[in-house]
């Protein structure tokens, strides 16, 4: 060809060479003239005697050239001989070097982590067991004792947490030199581990048992309960002297016992016959019929005392055991008190001439000669020419007795029934006063 330039194969231009065209370069070495040199394509390197592809990520190398460095890798002595790999604060994603993840990126292996900061890839990249993330690196967690600001920066292992700005033992548990323990529940020894205080639990004779009253139920100590509340005898106690008491359908309550009242503090026992009082404050038996009186209020059978006493009302008499209702007419007593003073009955002694009760003994309650029971209570007995239906309704200390006459005389007008009247007409008269 006219003006052509051949180029035998053994004296073409190696890489880096000056050149115009590509047949001057050692094509069959894979040279191409490139900006007036001989150079490899992209993606190839000059290993002194031909192109070659540059190197993947792990490959060996001499020089960085021979990786490929357009991905970021280098030739580096990392693993104790040069390969291409990333620079330290990078990690081969499969394509190229990308920058290393920080704390709580996800993550596939630990390589993709900035180790440089302490971090392996568990899901994300985070610190390893017993490390934490300090915002910018990894750190040792630390132990009793030290101090802290989070929970995350205590040995979580060894249950420590974060309480106040120290690294400490839940108050569940105790710090036995080495780790946070649970403390000892009711019933064990607690010699060198202390007892469960949350629960109220007390070491007592180098065992652990709730201090007196109280009482253990499931996990604590129990109060007993107090007055009014509710008791079932075993979760629920009540307080020493007090007694659950209840109808048998679940309504049960901590009473004082029968006999008792609660004062406020604890039960006393009711006052009793001729002891003082004062009303709810200080009351009676009244269990016992017993009330809380004064001496114009009280029975009879016991007055003249000062302030408030427990006694029977007017109506009732001290028997020696409670109050009962006051005899009325005829009913057997022992002093004029037990008898219905108020409707004019007394204890009365009757002597055989006496007619209106000839039986009658010495201890039944009975009105006075000058009455006579009628209409429920002691009535005036009757003077001369008064109604009557027996002779106790007359005046028989005047000589009068209940009697019908026919009138024959001319002293009396003509009446019917029976009225009080002399006995003996034609030998007696009413004087006004007597017959």
């Amino acid at each position: 060809m006219k003006n052509a330039y051949i180029f035998k194969i053994e004296t073409r231009e190696i890489n880096g060479t000056w050149c115009t065209q590509t047949i001057q370069c050692q094509t069959q070495n894979g040279l191409s003239c490139t900006t007036n040199r001989c150079f490899c394509p992209p993606f190839y390197y000059w290993s002194g005697t031909k192109c070659l592809l540059r190197q993947t990520v792990n490959t060996n190398c001499l020089n960085t050239y021979e990786c490929q460095d357009y991905n970021g890798l280098r030739c580096l002595n990392l693993t104790g001989g040069q390969t291409c790999e990333c620079l330290t604060d990078f990690y081969w994603d499969g394509s190229s070097c990308v920058p290393k993840l920080t704390h709580g990126t996800s993550c596939t292996s630990d390589s993709e982590c900035d180790n440089t900061n302490g971090l392996i890839c568990g899901v994300t990249c985070k610190c390893p067991f017993s490390y934490y993330w300090s915002g910018s690196t990894c750190t040792a967690e630390k132990t009793h004792a030290q101090s802290c600001d989070y929970t995350y920066e205590c040995k979580r292992n060894l249950n420590l947490l974060c309480i106040g700005t120290q690294c400490s033992c839940m108050p569940l548990m105790h710090w036995n030199g080495t780790k946070c323990v649970f403390k000892q529940t009711n019933g064990a020894s607690c010699t060198s581990i202390p007892c469960q205080n949350y629960a109220r639990l007390s070491c007592i004779a180098n065992t652990c048992q709730c201090s007196s009253p109280e009482y253990w139920v499931t996990n604590k100590c129990q109060r007993p309960v107090g007055i009014n509340q509710y008791c079932d005898g075993t979760t629920y106690k009540c307080q020493s002297g007090l007694e659950c008491q209840g109808t048998g359908t679940g309504n049960y309550l901590c009473q004082c016992p029968s006999g008792t009242y609660w004062n406020g503090v604890s039960c006393s026992a009711y006052r009793v016959y001729k002891e003082t009082c004062d009303g709810w404050k200080v009351p009676c038996d009244y269990s016992k019929q017993l009330k809380c009186l004064t001496t114009a209020e009280s029975t009879s059978c016991y007055q003249g005392f000062a302030g408030k006493q427990c006694t029977c009302l007017t109506t009732d008499y001290w028997n020696g055991t409670h109050c009962t209702k006051k005899l009325l007419n005829q009913q057997i007593n022992t002093k004029t008190c037990e008898c219905r003073q108020d409707l004019g009955l007394e204890r009365r002694a009757y002597v055989s001439t006496y007619t209106c009760y000839t039986s009658a003994q010495n201890n039944y309650c009975a009105c006075d000669n000058l009455n006579y029971w009628g209409f429920e209570k002691c009535m005036p007995k009757n003077l001369q020419s008064s109604f009557c239906t027996t002779s106790c309704e007359c005046r028989e200390d005047l000589g009068l007795t209940c009697i019908a006459y026919v009138n024959s005389g001319s002293c009396f007008g003509f009446y019917h029934g029976k009225q009080c009247q002399c006995p003996n007409p034609s030998t007696q008269y009413w004087t006004g006063t007597a017959c």
